[in-house]
């Protein structure tokens, strides 16, 4: 009987241990959260920002009214896209002031930011961070 009650405690401590391991790895190794602003003009932008690893896997997430959060980013350095909402082909924006579409969401950022290496790369660390992105024409 002293046995039986000896070996179930072992397997409880060895589970136990298990699941610190898993969820304790699991916190360090899944990076963190990063949210931000993404601005043209002074105006809050709509569409995605898409964090490209360097084996270009891709995080997106969406842009409304200037406002994104990425959660569950590995740690390292990201290429930094921003797609507008017709570029992602989400919907097909109306017109403002001529070049600047624009809808709920908020206004379309230029074409040119969809491309990688235009805009500065971002480094995710762990934890909870805040990256704004200014757009220029």
């Amino acid at each position: 009987m002293k046995v039986t009650i000896l070996h179930l405690r072992s397997v409880s401590y060895l589970l136990a241990l298990l699941v610190t391991v898993v969820v304790l790895g699991c916190g360090s190794s899944s990076g963190g959260k990063l949210s931000g602003q993404v601005t043209f003009k002074g105006e809050g932008v709509g569409g995605t920002i898409i964090l490209v690893a360097p084996d270009k896997k891709e995080y997106p997430a969406p842009i409304q009214s200037g406002s994104y959060s990425l959660s569950g980013v590995p740690k390292g350095d990201y290429d930094v896209l921003i797609r507008g909402m017709a570029e992602a082909g989400l919907t097909t924006p109306k017109k403002d002031s001529g070049t600047v579409g624009v809808d709920s969401r908020g206004v379309a950022p230029p074409v040119k930011y969809a491309s990688v290496g235009l805009l500065e790369k971002v480094k995710v660390t762990g934890g909870e961070q805040k990256h704004d992105i200014t757009l220029s024409p």
